[in-house]
């Protein structure tokens, strides 16, 4: 479960000049080439889509328990993790 959550429900779907979701525009792009617009599209689309497996995935990298000997490697990533989780306006 992330903190950050957009107003239209996801999945987003890339309409290649403007961003959908829940049968609403979410996004339109109407600045730019043709390309330029379907690329900022797909981009927005794939992050939104993917920003709640990502928020899990860093969450469960920092909450691993520590028990035991922990590799240096481990704390780091879990540090890494902690402050990524932070700076998005996430808790660990």
């Amino acid at each position: 479960m992330t903190a950050n959550k957009p107003a239209t429900p996801l999945p987003w779907i890339d309409r290649e000049s403007y961003v959908s979701g829940d049968s609403l525009i979410v996004a339109k792009m109407d600045r730019g080439s043709f390309e330029t617009r379907e690329q900022d599209c797909a981009y927005i689309v794939h992050a939104a889509n993917s920003y709640p497996e990502l928020v899990a995935a860093l969450s469960q990298i920092a909450t691993q328990p520590r028990e035991g000997d922990i590799p240096q490697q481990v704390v780091r990533m879990q540090r890494i993790a902690r402050a990524l989780l932070a700076k998005l306006g996430e808790a660990a």
